[in-house]
């Protein structure tokens, strides 16, 4: 499970002293407004970053942000199900995201339908891309983080300014 924060920027400390200190109606109204901005942009962010079937559908289509008056939150592979044949994403992100050692063999024990156990050797990492520093939500995160900052720190002025002035919000 991938999850990255980054409410703990100097940038973000005024707009967290803001959000703390203003009427929970209006802090909830930042909040879902940030949240629906910002959260069909990770997803095609991250998107944009993928390349095979298997990283789309364990990155790509789990890629989620969680907006609180603390900060954001910008996950990927913490929801869904297990894909055919045994892949859970939520448990497996990492040679999804980093890759692995595509030679590499496995030695596991099978038994025959006949009841006879065996041993079969074959490279059960063959399908995962080779290793690699980061990938698709790194990638997109350091892409994502600024841009999210700031429309964070844009939806709260506006929000807070509509307020001071009457107007009502969605």
């Amino acid at each position: 499970m991938l999850t990255l924060d980054f409410a703990e920027s100097d940038e973000l400390r005024a707009v967290l002293i803001t959000l703390r200190a203003v009427d929970q109606t209006i802090a909830k109204r930042i909040r879902k407004s940030t949240q629906s901005e910002l959260g069909p942009e990770w997803t095609e962010a991250v998107r944009g970053r993928t390349n095979t079937r298997l990283e789309v559908v364990a990155l790509g289509n789990t890629a989620r942000t969680s907006v609180s008056s603390n900060g954001i939150t910008l996950k990927a592979a913490t929801v869904g199900r297990r894909l055919t044949r045994g892949f859970d994403p939520k448990a497996m992100y990492a040679g999804v995201e980093f890759g692995a050692n595509r030679n590499e063999k496995t030695t596991y024990q099978a038994r025959s339908s006949k009841g006879k156990n065996y041993s079969v050797t074959r490279r059960t990492k063959a399908m995962l891309p080779a290793r690699r520093r980061s990938g698709p939500v790194y990638g997109a995160a350091a892409e994502m983080i600024p841009r999210a900052a700031a429309l964070w720190t844009q939806i709260t002025v506006l929000t807070i300014a509509e307020a001071a002035e009457g107007k009502k919000g969605d």
